[in-house]
């Protein structure tokens, strides 16, 4: 993954995890607050400027984006 961490907010952030999974972290618990990714394969993600984000992830040799709110 091209990123490990990516602020969402103040309070939160998204940490890609050594299996390819997605959490949603409450910062202020250093708790994770939420699965937001099942899908295998991630290869990156980054924020959106309208909140929220994206995440590319590759099964069979194909990409696929997926957009996000959180």
């Amino acid at each position: 993954c091209s990123s490990d961490l990516s602020f969402v907010d103040a309070n939160r952030a998204l940490v890609n995890s050594l299996a390819e999974r997605l959490y949603l972290v409450d910062v202020g618990k250093m708790a994770i607050a939420e699965e937001i990714s099942l899908r295998s394969g991630l290869r990156s993600f980054a924020p959106l400027p309208t909140g929220g984000f994206f995440s590319v992830h590759n099964q069979n040799s194909c990409d696929t984006i997926l957009t996000w709110l959180v």
